[in-house]
Formats: structure tokens, C-alpha cells, sequence
């Protein structure tokens, strides 16, 4: 028996927040159709000298998520800077699923 799996994304924004883009996150998920994940990383937007910086978080037992997104990667690194709208937009062109409402199969 073979699991399905697929990529998806959540999109996480601070409500409160007075930025807009200050403490925003994108989960990025190697998603087992049910209820787990094969590899989970984030991008997470922060300001940093008046500017907004994005910055890549994987734990170690995710490192495969580079090679297995190096679609992705490959995207963001003609970039000279992003912002989330653009993150987004570059997820749903490659295929990902936005989560944070999906009811699944």
C-alpha cells in the first residue's frame, strides 16, 4: 500500500501586529493525505534595518525539503527581495495547496 502525499502551504499572520508583514510565516508541508507530514520548513518574514527580510527555517530531520523544493528555491533565489504576497503567488503557481482552510481528501 502506497501513501499519497502532496505539497502544501499555511499561511500564519499576527493579527495584532501593527506591520502588516512583521511575524507573518508560511508553513511549507510534504503533506501524508490523513493527518501527518513527511517534512515540514518555514519562511518567516521579520523587519530588519527598516527593511523586510525573509529567512528559512528547517529542523534537521527536514533537510530533504531543499532538494524535494528545489522548484521553489530555484524561484526564490532570482529574487532580490520578497514579500509574502509574492511568496504566496509563487506556491500556487507550483502546485501548492493553500491548508489553512483545505478539508481534504
Amino acid at each position: 500500500m502506497s501513501v499519497k502525499s502532496f505539497k502544501g502551504f499555511y499561511r500564519f499572520t499576527e493579527p495584532e501586529s501593527n506591520d502588516k508583514y512583521l511575524d507573518e510565516q508560511f508553513n511549507i508541508v510534504q503533506k501524508v493525505t490523513g493527518d501527518g507530514v513527511e517534512y515540514e520548513f518555514m519562511i518567516s518574514f521579520y523587519k530588519y534595518n527598516k527593511k523586510l527580510a525573509a529567512r528559512v527555517e528547517v529542523f534537521d530531520d527536514a533537510f530533504t525539503a531543499f532538494e524535494k523544493n528545489s522548484e521553489l528555491f530555484d524561484e526564490l533565489s532570482t529574487m532580490s527581495a520578497v514579500t509574502p504576497d509574492e511568496i504566496e503567488k509563487i506556491l500556487i503557481s507550483l502546485g501548492y495547496i493553500k491548508l489553512n482552510n483545505y478539508k481534504g481528501e
